[in-house]
């Protein structure tokens, strides 16, 4: 039996139809679940990372303050509440040890003098004269958001690693990670505050 024109033309408009009802369904569903998947790895991401609560790790930062430039070595050993963190000059003639265990704080210094404070934020401006959030970085270093301030703009990538963060003042920049035991850390921390811009270089992590 031969179709008439007209009911091939019927045909064609009904199938044409269909497919842009279709069309117009399955992006928008395919885009929630999307976005449902990726919302899962950033809370499984940041779940990961807030268990770890043993970690050494060993680089370099760059400070610059205005007109002025400062770089030195660091190293962060954290225990649970207890951390020893040593920053000093690529050359050694200068160094600031920092103890806490989230009671007390104490700052040696190479001159011989041992300086206190509630925290260390505050202790490191006494010792070196430098806005350095440590607070912060205890959450900011290994891909965090820290708990303890709003969180003003958060961005993030397909695998859940934290690649922007807005808080307490500060822009913070993730612009590498590594894997270090099946675990992905940052690598290159670019962290800014008015004319205060801080970079972080990590070279070793040990968990």
């Amino acid at each position: 039996m031969r179709i008439k024109p007209n009911h091939i033309h019927a045909f064609w408009i009904a199938v044409l139809v269909t497919f842009l009802a279709t069309g117009c369904v399955w992006p928008h569903d395919t885009m929630t679940v999307m976005r449902s998947l990726h919302q899962e790895t950033l809370i499984d991401q940041q779940k990961k990372l807030a268990r770890l609560t043993h970690w050494y790790v060993m680089g370099r930062v760059g400070i610059i303050n205005g007109q002025y430039g400062w770089h030195a070595n660091f190293q962060w050993d954290q225990k649970d509440s207890v951390y020893r963190i040593t920053l000093f000059s690529p050359l050694g003639q200068n160094f600031v040890l920092i103890e806490g265990d989230g009671q007390t704080v104490v700052a040696y210094l190479k001159d011989g003098r041992n300086l206190t404070a509630p925290d260390p934020d505050t202790l490191l401006q006494q010792a070196l004269g430098l806005s350095f959030p440590i607070s912060g970085l205890h959450y900011w270093l290994r891909g965090l958001p820290d708990p303890g301030h709003t969180t003003l703009s958060m961005r993030n990538n397909a695998n859940g690693q934290l690649t922007h963060l807005e808080q307490n003042g500060w822009l913070i920049d993730y612009t590498e990670y590594v894997q270090v035991d099946f675990q992905e850390l940052p690598a290159s921390v670019i962290m800014h505050h008015h004319d205060l811009s801080i970079k972080l270089v990590i070279e070793q992590w040990l968990l």
